[in-house]
């Protein structure tokens, strides 16, 4: 079979412009530092990386999750510690409003300070968070948790608990409704007796030291105290191990992400020494090719004439 000078001219730039085009696909794999350029390049690949960029945005959405968690858990922590140090302060001042030696004088300022405390725990129970919400007030986190009639507190919120999906099928509760810490309180003479109230019957029995039954209501007083505090106490132990819980569930979901991430970097990223090789190795053959051009632009018949 001939193959005419036309032919062999077709062949040789047809082979130097395929050298062409590999030689730009690895010198833009190495600008790039990706294997993949085009879905062309690695149907199969292509498609698993695909699947795992996904995977790894659910699993950014899902630590994102966690820091959310850890905030308002970390509020709700800090506000139960306030609580516990108005609890201690208010047994301190009941303790000491039934020494005898106190004057009626000095029994009314320790009923002023209670009132305060009282009027702080009411702060503490609307404490609100980044975004303005209510954090003990359940689902009706717009609106104050407690409204102050009166003498009284009455609880304004509902029973909601939040929760937030932390992992597949992973969920912890970043709330507790304000009459589960506040309002709930087992009485030792059965029922429930709110915080205020405790606080507000302090106050009261201390603006009556005349009272014949003084010292068996402060005493029962003092032991309700201790009632919320343990109460108080075992709320603030169950955000410890919410706390707990993100931070185990963080750490699960930032070694998926990191394994995650070294596979996709498996399927997409370039191996730089074999391209760098492969580079070379397309240089020399397309520098074959262009003097191979040259020489056959020069074939004629003529020069042998």
């Amino acid at each position: 079979m001939r193959i005419s000078t036309l032919q062999l001219y077709q062949r040789t730039v047809s082979a130097m412009l395929d050298q062409q085009a590999r030689l730009g696909d690895t010198q833009e794999q190495l600008a790039s530092g990706k294997r993949i350029l085009r879905p062309s390049d690695d149907p199969s690949g292509t498609a698993q990386a695909l699947r795992l960029k996904e995977a790894l945005s659910a699993w950014a959405q899902f630590q994102r999750a966690a820091d959310r968690a850890e905030a308002r858990l970390q509020l709700e922590d800090g506000a139960l510690s306030h609580v516990e140090d108005i609890l201690q302060r208010a047994r301190e001042l009941a303790v000491r409003g039934r020494n005898d030696s106190l004057s009626d004088g000095d029994r009314a300022a320790l009923a002023k300070e209670l009132r305060g405390l009282k009027d702080d725990l009411v702060r503490l129970g609307n404490t609100r968070d980044a975004q303005g919400d209510y954090i003990f007030a359940g689902y009706r986190s717009r609106s104050p948790a407690f409204v102050v009639a009166g003498p009284g507190v009455s609880y304004a919120g509902d029973a909601g608990v939040r929760q937030i999906e932390l992992g597949p099928g992973r969920h912890v509760s970043v709330n507790h409704p304000g009459n589960v810490v506040f309002m709930d309180v087992p009485a030792a003479a059965g029922g429930r007796e709110s915080l205020f109230e405790t606080l507000d019957s302090l106050a009261n029995a201390l603006d009556n030291p005349d009272d014949p039954a003084f010292q068996t209501e402060m005493g029962r007083l003092i032991d309700q105290l201790d009632t919320g505090l343990d109460h108080v106490l075992q709320v603030h132990t169950e955000v410890g191990a919410r706390l707990n819980t993100v931070d185990v569930q963080r750490a699960f979901n930032e070694d998926t992400r990191l394994q995650m991430q070294r596979t996709l970097s498996a399927v997409e990223d370039l191996d730089y020494a074999e391209a760098v090789a492969r580079l070379n190795r397309q240089m020399v053959g397309l520098e074959a090719a262009q003097k191979t051009f040259t020489r056959v632009q020069g074939l004629s018949l003529f020069n042998y004439l």
